[in-house]
């Protein structure tokens, strides 16, 4: 059986992932070394039970991790790197699209009780 500590440590991992990729020198390899990692992250959770609930989705609090941690901008264009490398390894397409339009008009991209409920 699949535990939230299970999900917390994938999200770790992607945020660990986003924030390396994002510190370091921008190459095609690091590029390349970036989605490789996110993708086997993403099979990892494809291969939990993952029920399709918002506290078990590991990329709305990746989101809402980068969000918190680069700003608005900044954190966008990250998840954007992460989200196109997550889709590809993991069989559950990312649903934080509406919740990208949602901050741009001024709103939290992630409910801040839900991801304290996770984190």
């Amino acid at each position: 059986m699949t535990t939230q500590r299970q999900y917390q440590e994938a999200v770790a991992r992607c945020v660990s992932i986003m924030v390396f990729y994002h510190n370091g020198e921008r190459t095609s390899s690091s590029l390349r070394r970036m989605r490789s990692e996110v993708k086997d992250v993403a099979g990892t959770v494809a291969g939990m039970a993952q029920p399709d609930e918002d506290p078990y989705r590991v990329d709305l609090h990746v989101e809402g991790e980068l969000v918190a941690r680069y700003g608005q901008e900044l954190g966008s264009h990250l998840f954007a790197d992460f989200q196109k490398a997550y889709e590809t390894g993991s069989p559950v397409p990312c649903r934080s699209k509406p919740k990208q339009e949602a901050a741009r008009a001024g709103e939290s991209p992630v409910d801040p009780k839900r991801l304290a409920s996770v984190t």
